[in-house]
């Protein structure tokens, strides 16, 4: 049965984080290496203060010759991200990714990540979760 909340699609998922003093470089490589396409950035309480895309990396650094050695991820993340609770329903997280055209989407409790969902994790032709491979 599919989950009924997004809490539950992320509850086996290790969030991979960045922070916000990280460089570019610091977090292409952690994305690479853990196959996701993007990290939440957060601070030293733990608190979500920002997502790192891969597009924010082409748009914001390598196109305008930011170097990533020496760029910290605050200067190119997406401040204040939009998010949600885990309660909330998959649909909700559908609804809000495609109205503000974004990929990923994380879920967050009292300020702290939890995981992060994905355009990936859902059938958008029917607005339902996608099932994982076994």
């Amino acid at each position: 049965m599919p989950p009924s909340t997004i809490g539950e699609m992320v509850a086996d998922k290790t969030p991979h984080c960045a922070a916000p003093d990280d460089t570019i470089r610091m977090a292409c490589i952690t994305m690479t290496a853990k196959s996701v396409g993007c990290l939440p950035v957060v601070n030293d309480a733990g608190q979500l203060v920002g997502m790192l895309s891969e597009r924010d990396v082409i748009r914001r650094s390598v196109i305008v010759y930011r170097p990533s050695e020496d760029t910290p991820v605050s200067n190119i993340m997406t401040k204040d991200p939009k998010w949600l609770p885990p309660e909330a329903e998959p649909s909700q997280a559908i609804e809000m990714m495609m109205e503000g055209g974004f990929r990923h989407l994380p879920v967050v409790d009292e300020g702290k990540v939890l995981g992060v969902v994905s355009v990936r994790d859902f059938d958008i032709r029917d607005h339902s979760v996608v099932k994982p491979p076994l």
